[in-house]
């Protein structure tokens, strides 16, 4: 396998984010990165990490890997490694996929003007078209539904979740009918993923390191907001959803006891 040449990718998407997204970039730096020699590992975080799979990068375009690095990137920035509960890990991950993946897509077109309506009223191949370098266009084979933008990943989820139970129901009722059925699927994107937050050692975290890490985090972002603001560079869609994530995710003394 030729590792130098999967590192140099990477080292390309970095570049460009330090070049034209310096909000991201600062987070992205903020990770510690730990590549992967798995032949099924795409790439992945778990709020303090990256992890990226070296074959995963060689097998796909450059405009891709950066595409990927950015969705691990706005896992961290929103705290979805926080925010899951008690809910389903795969859908949970899911509803978070087409949240981020939307809002590459969004800040990624070349009329940055176009209205949230028009966005959700778009297909996926007519957003394609419109993106404005390699780097925001959505991978054929990920994760998004225009019509989730603006959704948080918890609203995403409970219609996923809906639409999940009827499906089931659907199939239960094909076996009743028919003595045979078909298994249904989430719809997972194949690449990028992100996991509960977990320590240096990788397990996963509780109690007071759960709120230790996510202040963390949250003071991460500020220092990439500050920045980029410093170069004209914050993106104005991420100011409110920033001001929004100010507050905890959870209300942790509830989830403690």
């Amino acid at each position: 396998m030729d590792v130098q040449r999967a590192e140099s990718m990477k080292a390309v998407a970095t570049k460009f984010l330090l070049r034209n997204q310096s909000f991201y970039a600062t987070v992205m730096l903020g990770l510690t990165p730990v590549p992967e020699m798995g032949e099924d590992f795409t790439m992945a975080t778990d709020g303090r990490k990256l992890y990226y799979g070296l074959p995963f990068i060689l097998a796909s375009s450059q405009g891709k890997v950066t595409f990927v690095v950015l969705h691990e990137v706005l896992h961290v920035i929103l705290k979805h490694m926080y925010r899951r509960g008690s809910r389903d890990a795969s859908l949970w991950n899911t509803a978070c996929d087409h949240v981020v993946n939307g809002i590459i897509v969004k800040f990624g077109l070349k009329n940055p003007n176009m209205s949230v309506d028009a966005f959700k009223r778009s297909t996926r191949e007519d957003l394609a078209l419109h993106a404005r370098s390699p780097e925001y266009q959505m991978p054929e084979d990920g994760v998004f539904d225009p019509k989730y933008f603006g959704m948080t990943a918890e609203q995403v989820y409970d219609i996923l979740k809906r639409e999940r139970e009827q499906e089931q129901k659907q199939e239960q009722e094909q076996e009743q009918d028919k003595g045979e059925g078909e298994g249904g699927t989430d719809g997972d994107c194949p690449w990028g993923n992100f996991t509960d937050a977990a320590g240096e050692d990788g397990k996963p975290l509780s109690g007071d390191e759960l709120i230790q890490a996510e202040k963390e985090i949250t003071r991460l972002i500020k220092t990439a907001e500050s920045i980029a603001k410093g170069r004209g560079q914050m993106p104005a869609e991420m100011s409110q959803l920033i001001s929004d994530l100010d507050a905890p995710s959870q209300d942790w003394d509830d989830e403690l006891s």
